[in-house]
């Protein structure tokens, strides 16, 4: 019976899961074509078949982590209230999901700065800091959303804010292992981005029915 043929998309998906296992582990440096084959179980070969560099296998890891950091910030099963809380509750998770898996957010410090030295890397640091200010720019959005809020500031300027605010924050905690210090960041931002923010007019369709002697009559027919 023929062995099944591995789609070329499966292939590039597991040689990503291994790239990020090999850096998790060891660290970029040693993240070679050839490590990353052997530990996706690969003949070398197959690498330049499923990418044409490791520039570009190193793009689809870090847009690897964009859509797993988006997942987090989108969950809005759970968050409630007005901007200040909406803001808190998902920094908080967010926050959960850093100390259960250090090592990957370790990584996404790792991989821009190394990226600045490697020429054959070009562009991936710059990637990476405009994905964190897109996700961002998401999660304000749906923050607003659920809080039934407008932005007073720039989107885009609050994005930016925000997307530094948590590198910061993050950074901190894999240094200092500091849980009380980095809710302390959380509960500043949260206060931040609620200044910034105003309840959402109700539209006229949105309001409530006036109650004049026409609409009365009009109910009792």
């Amino acid at each position: 019976m023929a062995s099944r043929r591995i789609p070329v998309q499966e292939r590039r998906q597991a040689l990503v899961e291994a790239a990020m296992r090999v850096m998790e582990r060891e660290g970029i440096a040693a993240a070679t074509t050839r490590a990353i084959c052997a530990e996706a179980g690969m003949p070398n070969g197959f690498f330049h078949y499923c990418f044409t560099s490791k520039q570009a296998l190193m793009l689809e890891v870090a847009q690897q982590f964009r859509r797993h950091f988006m997942q987090l910030f989108t969950l809005t099963e759970g968050l409630e209230g007005d901007v200040h809380d909406v803001v808190s509750q998902a920094l908080t998770a967010f926050l959960d999901d850093v100390a259960a898996n250090p090592d990957v957010h370790q990584l996404t410090y790792e991989l821009p700065l190394h990226a600045l030295r490697e020429e054959e890397l070009a562009g991936i640091a710059q990637r990476c800091y405009e994905d964190n200010e897109l996700v961002a720019a998401e999660f304000l959005q749906m923050a607003a959303e659920i809080a039934g809020c407008v932005w007073t500031e720039p989107p885009d300027k609050l994005a930016r804010y925000l997307a530094v605010a948590v590198d910061g924050t993050v950074l901190q905690w894999l240094m200092l292992r500091d849980d009380e210090r980095a809710r302390e960041h959380i509960e500043d931002v949260a206060r931040r981005l609620a200044r910034s923010s105003r309840p959402r007019k109700m539209r006229q369709t949105d309001a409530a029915p006036a109650d004049t002697p026409a609409r009365r009559k009009e109910a009792s027919q």
